[in-house]
């Protein structure tokens, strides 16, 4: 009985360090940190947007201040009386409209202030994506970090299993302890089983959100990021600057074309309009006349006032979203800013305390279990506590790896993102 248990713990007693790579018959490709972050700019919807903008900006350059088209009228007629001077007659006039209070400004300032709403939407939706990319590579290597462990513990269990049997065989051991060996088999290839899903899901993920194949699942290359910050305090301050980040950019600048396209309606219907044109009439054989015309429009009572009204809602409902945007935001940057401290601190309690704790516990027990102080299923018991250990501080590297790119690509932004 001493001898086949000390058997079985020198094989339980293998360390649980993760095995270099991957398992897999058909590996799916595999793409960096970096890559996958740069694929973000490789989907069609970026470079829609990207075409989009520049032809908007040249046509913003072609507005004039003109309130409608040149008009060309002609009347074609004739001279009826008296019957000795009948003749074919005409009048031509062209006529040419313009808002003499500034509407051509008004216009312009408008578009312009719509293309940088427009660009600072896209800069927002760019961050969005990153920052899901991101997410989606951080959460695929943890799982597949984790996927290694099981299935080491795995591979480990159906040693202790086989060697279990023998023992059984042998009459050393009874079958109770040969059912509760495969049992803790069972639920270690229940989580490589569920690791496994997990993986190929986010795999998915990561395709979706670096445009690649959507029917191929990707893999993880190389380590995870480890970008590098200023201290707390400085992190603190500088992302605490919400209005520049690029949501709130792109909310603010929607509301200041808002406000500009209120100017340019109201101009154009309240602004004074000069008309110019000329007339030439032909009523004669020998006769024809030219007129220059000249004529002025005012705003009567009332007008433009639908607009003014219309106006009045739309710029109340973009500030309110505004606030409450820049609101979430800023919550969602006090958050970003604690998940660095707790999670930090989550990873330094797993690597100071209770890792190296259940490494000396089974360490202990194994000693024991060579004195014949102790079971086998104790070190089982010890072992499945430190696996499901590093486990967990595979899931805390992660969740500190994710808090440090998120507040970096957020440094990013504010970094990058125009003040005015």
């Amino acid at each position: 009985m001493g001898l086949m248990s000390f058997v079985l713990a020198l094989g339980l007693a293998a360390p649980v360090d993760r095995p270099g790579h991957l398992e897999a018959s058909a590996p799916p490709r595999a793409v960096g940190f970096d890559e996958a972050i740069d694929l973000v700019d490789e989907r069609p919807s970026v470079a829609v947007r990207d075409e989009a903008a520049a032809a908007r900006r040249g046509l913003d350059r072609r507005l004039t201040g003109t309130v409608s088209q040149p008009q060309i009228l002609v009347q074609p007629g004739m001279r009826v009386l008296p019957t000795d001077r009948q003749t074919f007659a005409m009048q031509a006039t062209v006529l040419q409209s313009w808002n003499v209070t500034g509407l051509g400004r008004a216009r312009r300032a408008a578009a312009r202030q719509e293309t940088r709403a427009f660009d600072a939407h896209t800069r927002a939706q760019r961050l969005e994506q990153r920052l899901a990319a991101a997410r989606a590579w951080i959460d695929l290597h943890a799982v597949e970090r984790q996927l290694e462990l099981a299935r080491h513990d795995a591979a480990t269990s159906r040693t202790m299993v086989a060697a279990v049997a023998r023992a059984v065989d042998a009459g050393v051991l009874a079958r109770a302890d040969l059912a509760q060996a495969r049992a803790h088999g069972s639920v270690a290839d229940a989580r490589v089983i569920a690791l496994e899903g997990q993986a190929h899901d986010l795999g998915l993920v990561l395709a979706r959100e670096t445009a690649s194949d959507p029917w191929a699942p990707l893999a993880t290359l190389g380590p995870a990021p480890a970008p590098v910050l200023p201290d707390d305090a400085e992190l603190a301050t500088r992302l605490a600057a919400v209005e520049r980040l690029p949501p709130v950019r792109a909310r603010a600048l929607t509301l200041a074309a808002a406000r500009a396209r209120a100017v340019e309606y109201a101009r154009q219907a309240r602004g004074t309009q000069l008309t110019a044109g000329a007339q030439i009439d032909r009523d004669d054989r020998d006769g024809l006349l030219a007129y220059g015309i000249l004529g002025v429009s005012f705003a009567g009572r009332g007008a433009g006032g639908r607009a003014k009204a219309d106006a009045v809602l739309e710029q109340a409902q973009l500030h309110a979203a505004d606030l409450e945007d820049t609101a979430a935001l800023t919550a969602s940057v006090a958050t970003a800013l604690h998940e660095l401290h707790h999670t930090r601190a989550v990873l330094e309690h797993l690597d100071a305390e209770l890792v190296p704790a259940l490494g000396a516990s089974l360490d202990a027990l194994l000693r024991q279990r060579e004195a014949g102080e102790a079971t086998v299923f104790e070190v089982l018991a010890a072992r499945r506590a430190l696996a499901a250990a590093q486990m967990d501080r595979v899931a805390a590297e992660s969740a500190l790896n994710w808090a440090q790119v998120h507040a970096w690509l957020l440094l990013a932004a504010v970094t990058e993102e125009p003040a005015t």
